[in-house]
């Protein structure tokens, strides 16, 4: 199973993790959100960052 991670930590990525679970083709790693203050969860996955350039550090 291939590991995704969702950009976009609103209504549309929540659909998007929704979608994706149901279809059983990805696990959901976490999400990334600009809007992100802290540590946040989006249900059960954690909004790991607020750039993508963190997933390089």
């Amino acid at each position: 199973m291939q590991r995704l991670l969702i950009v976009g930590a609103g209504g549309h990525g929540r659909s998007v993790a929704e979608a994706v679970l149901a279809a059983g083709m990805y696990e959901v790693v976490g999400f990334l959100d600009d809007a992100a203050a802290g540590p946040a969860q989006v249900g059960s996955y954690p909004v790991l960052g607020t750039r993508l350039r963190q997933l390089n550090a």
